[in-house]
């Protein structure tokens, strides 16, 4: 779930990715790693186009674990040894 930034409270060791929204409510920019790189998105936005408002959302990332990574049963036994 997206977070106005104004409304975002960081907490250390989790992993946020950071989204540009036009005024119109459309993402400009998304997934970007961090709030710099927003500031630095949203400047040249407004050198280049006349829209003046933009915002910028945060999401923190959830790990992805891809199935079949865990225990390895040649180096813990599977139970049938």
């Amino acid at each position: 779930m997206r977070t106005p930034i104004d409304k975002h409270k960081p907490w250390p060791g989790k992993v946020y990715t950071y989204f540009v929204v036009d005024n119109t409510g459309h993402d400009v920019h998304a997934g970007l790693p961090s709030l710099e790189d927003c500031w630095l998105a949203i400047d040249f936005l407004k050198s280049q186009n006349t829209i003046e408002s933009y915002s910028i959302e945060v999401e923190q990332v959830t790990p992805k674990i891809k199935p079949g990574f865990g225990r390895d049963p040649d180096l813990h036994g599977d139970g049938d040894e």
